[in-house]
């Protein structure tokens, strides 16, 4: 009998433990989730693109134009705080490298194995949001001359500003 009783208690301890390890991690991306959004850097006047070759760049500027398609992501929630930015159109995942550089060579359904994929958004004042990679602790950015890399590491410094993104809900 008391063996019974030390079991269901390891039960119930067991199922606690699996609830609290389920719960969402609160981010700066819940309210963007499964939308459609296009990232705009305010200070280059740039939008954040993928092309259909497994590039990424930002020539476009100015008003979002309906008719642009590589500039859309979709915001994925993979968990524990995490999202992934996918081009409907290209079918193609935007990536931060470890050698600090931004490109979409992945397509199709996303794969746990991934690693720069994967992106925090952290909301850094102003309405601007910033993103960084957690495998490889880099900061995504757009440049002035149509560019887009990660050179940036370590904790966000509130005086970039190629890395502060409006997100646009298209």
């Amino acid at each position: 009998m008391a063996a019974a009783k030390s079991k269901k208690k390891a039960d119930k301890k067991a199922d606690k433990k699996a609830k609290k390890k389920d719960k969402k991690v609160a981010s700066a991306a819940d309210p963007f989730l499964g939308k459609e959004v296009g990232l705009y850097n305010p200070t280059v006047n740039r939008w954040l693109r993928v092309t259909d070759k497994g590039g990424a760049d930002s020539p476009a500027m100015g008003f979002f134009q309906p008719q642009w398609r590589w500039e859309r992501f979709v915001v994925k929630d993979l968990g524990k705080g995490h999202i992934g930015l996918k081009n409907k159109t290209t079918n193609r995942w935007l990536r931060a490298t470890d050698a600090g550089a931004v490109d979409s060579p992945a397509k199709g359904k996303y794969q746990g194995s991934w690693k720069w994929e994967r992106f925090e958004m952290h909301n850094v004042g102003g309405g601007c949001y910033a993103f960084r990679n957690p495998a490889t602790n880099r900061w995504l950015r757009v440049t002035p001359l149509a560019g887009a890399d990660c050179p940036a590491k370590g904790k966000f410094n509130p005086l970039w500003l190629w890395e502060k993104f409006k997100v646009h809900k298209l």
